[in-house]
C-alpha cells in the first residue's frame, strides 16, 4: 500500500475514520441548558451562579458566558438532597427514643 501525497508531505499509518467514547460524558451547560436539566429557573441558577463561596455552584466564565459542567450542578443538587420531610423525621427518631426507654 503506498501513501498518500499530501502537498510536499505523505502521509502513512492509520487514519481514523470513528471515534466511539466509552466514558459517560460531562458537558458544559449554559444557565439555560442548567436550568432546564434540573427543573429549575433561570433566576435561581443566576442566584447559586452569584451567592457565597461556600454555597456557590461552581461555574466557568468565559468572557459573558458562564457555563456549568454537569456533574457540578449534580453535586450541588445533592447538597440539597431531603430523604424524608424533617417532620415525619423528628416523628420516627421520637418513637426511637421512646422505645428504647421502654426496653
Amino acid at each position: 500500500m503506498r501513501p498518500r501525497e499530501y502537498g510536499s508531505q505523505a502521509l502513512r499509518g492509520i487514519i481514523v475514520t470513528d471515534v466511539e467514547v466509552s466514558t459517560p460524558l460531562d458537558p458544559f451547560m449554559t444557565i439555560k441548558a442548567a436550568a432546564a436539566y434540573c427543573a429549575l429557573s433561570k433566576r435561581r441558577i443566576e442566584r447559586a451562579v452569584n451567592t457565597t463561596p461556600d454555597k456557590a455552584l461552581v461555574h466557568y466564565r468565559l468572557g459573558k458566558r458562564i457555563v456549568i459542567r454537569r456533574s457540578d450542578l449534580d453535586a450541588w443538587m445533592a447538597r440539597y438532597r431531603h430523604v424524608c420531610r424533617p417532620s415525619l423525621r423528628a416523628v420516627v427518631e421520637a418513637a426511637s427514643r421512646l422505645k428504647h426507654a421502654s426496653a
